[in-house]
């Protein structure tokens, strides 16, 4: 559940106004009217602050009663834009990035993108249960699932809040349980992260696609692009390889990198004419080849990516079990059933 609370001020020459309200109810919407005698040419400031909560806030009792006391409690306008700069200020000093062009237009588009990922991703994000959204918090495309997109935001987050990245990876190891049965599900072993991951984790791919301009419904095989678990992976390896956070790696890292390896070691196919392992049947980050032409069943063969990269993932699966402590080694290949075959 998600709770509003509004308080609104009204200011004649920055002396507050007593005035009467009416409160408007209809289907729509719910408003409060104000009756404000002014002169000609006098000016009427209206200030409303809202403060927003949900049920999943941390360190709350109830979203109504918190949404009602933090609006209570806030500041005016000039003291909330002064506390709103300086977050920014801060955030500028951490996370900007000057370049020496000579030219204005790269460093205000620079400045525009940092801009919007710190919106979606920022400290307020550390303690939350949320990953990196395609497409941000600044429209509905995309429904606001989870693809991969992080693979390519963390390496900059690490290097300038390594706490942020460790919470974002959080939103995949709560939602490795998940992971699990959907990869036990497709008949392989492992964990399999789902292409679009929602609240639970559950994959969210849509299986049909309209296109806007034909309105012709087409099969969306976009699911069995494999190397969401491979981002996973790869986000995991690259956080430690920066931080070297041994107890992230100990507690939740290595669980998650040796799960995909598993799955991607029961994904491969041994080809004994070739006398090599393949993949089969996935999409690579190139999305206009889900298939061959004619063929009974979409996916392509031997993505060149997917491939590189799963080599990758099963080399850096050999190089956590150096880098954990006897102990952890055991508990992880026990409870993950890793045996001698599998290394």
């Amino acid at each position: 559940s998600v709770a509003l609370a509004a308080r609104t001020r009204l200011y004649k020459a920055e002396r507050p106004l007593d005035v009467s309200r009416e409160l408007v109810r209809t289907e729509d919407y719910v408003a409060q009217e104000f009756d404000v005698s002014v002169s000609v040419g006098e000016a009427v400031t209206v200030e409303k602050v809202v403060a927003l909560f949900g049920s999943r806030d941390r360190a709350i009792h109830e979203p109504g009663y918190e949404a009602r006391n933090h609006v209570k409690r806030s500041g005016d306008f000039a003291d909330l834009l002064v506390t709103h700069i300086l977050a920014w200020d801060h955030l500028w000093q951490r996370f900007g990035i000057e370049v020496e062009t000579g030219n204005g237009d790269v460093q205000c588009t620079l400045n525009l993108h940092v801009f919007h990922l710190l919106q979606t991703v920022s400290p307020n994000s550390v303690d939350l249960d949320v990953g990196v959204p395609a497409r941000g918090l600044h429209g509905e495309a995309y429904r606001g699932h989870i693809f991969w997109d992080e693979v390519f935001i963390f390496p900059y987050l690490t290097l300038h809040m390594p706490r942020l990245t460790r919470g974002l990876l959080q939103y995949r190891f709560r939602r490795l349980p998940k992971a699990r049965w959907h990869a036990a599900d497709a008949g392989f072993r492992g964990a399999l992260f789902p292409w679009q991951s929602g609240s639970n984790g559950e994959e969210e791919t849509q299986e049909w696609h309209l296109n806007p301009l034909s309105g012709e419904w087409s099969r969306d095989n976009s699911h069995l692009q494999r190397h969401v678990d491979i981002a996973v992976a790869y986000s995991v390896w690259r956080y430690y390889s920066a931080t070297g956070d041994d107890e992230f790696m100990e507690n939740q890292g290595a669980e998650m990198l040796l799960e995909v390896a598993g799955f991607l070691a029961s994904l491969c196919v041994y080809n004994r004419t070739e006398d090599r392992y393949e993949i089969l049947g996935v999409m690579g980050p190139d999305e206009y080849h889900d298939g061959y032409p004619d063929a009974p069943e979409p996916g392509v063969n031997n993505n060149a990516y997917t491939n590189v990269m799963a080599v990758w993932c099963l080399m850096r699966a050999l190089s956590v079990f150096e880098v954990l402590p006897s102990r952890r080694r055991l508990e992880l290949r026990e409870r993950l059933g890793i045996g001698r075959d599998d290394l």
